[in-house]
């Protein structure tokens, strides 16, 4: 089955609960990995209800800085649910307008999908296919501000990703170590600090650029 991307902003519909995207997003990351596990619910701090540490993170800008909620759905799915999340961190430079300090948090992929659901589908032709989306994605929004976007080859962009060695959905880990891979044999962009791929045994902030290729 083909998975054609649509790639969204969708900010501000998880910025205040109740939000059916606010769950799905939060559904997508705790299934892959225990660490999301408080993401989600609302703060006991807030008696109405309507914040979430989610929620907190993107309002108040990660520690200062904008954030951009991306989420997508598949063409082939009419009305289909959010199949695939990443939010962007970063900085405007006040002279140009233009990004800097960006860095991809919160990636996910759903479980649920019935090309996504086994371990034996995560592999390189799948792997190869989310790469390069993303990576038109996150270059597209860096670049014009819309995910959708189509650009040449030879766009770019330079990002920072802290990455863990361990996921409890193993293969997530596995298309994190895919994409820094390919990454390393120059292929949809390059590699700049460490600038060799290494099997991570701990949690390395990598950085990296990212092309349209």
């Amino acid at each position: 089955m083909s998975q054609t991307v649509r790639w969204r902003d969708v900010t501000e519909h998880v910025r205040e609960l109740p939000s059916s995207t606010h769950e799905r997003i939060v559904s997508i990351m705790q299934s892959v990995d225990k660490r999301y596990r408080k993401l989600g619910p609302p703060l006991v701090s807030d008696p109405n209800g309507r914040k979430s540490r989610f929620t907190e993170w993107v309002n108040k800008g990660a520690g200062g800085h904008q954030i951009r909620v991306i989420a997508a759905t598949y063409a082939e799915e009419k009305d289909g649910p959010l199949r695939r999340t990443f939010c962007m961190v970063y900085d405007s430079d006040p002279a140009t307008n233009s990004w800097i300090n960006v860095r991809l948090e919160i990636l996910g992929v759903d479980r649920e999908h019935p090309e996504h659901c086994r371990p034996e589908q995560w592999n390189p032709s799948n792997f190869e296919r989310w790469y390069r989306d993303l990576r038109r994605a996150i270059v597209a929004l860096a670049t014009t501000g819309d995910p959708s976007t189509t650009l040449p080859e030879s766009a770019s962009v330079q990002l920072k990703a802290y990455v863990p060695a361990k996921c409890d959905w193993q293969p997530m880990c596995a298309f994190h170590e895919y994409m820094l891979r390919r990454l390393g044999e120059g292929k949809g962009g390059r590699l700049v600090h460490p600038s060799v791929f290494e099997p991570l045994s701990d949690w390395v902030d990598f950085e990296f650029i990212f092309d349209c290729s």
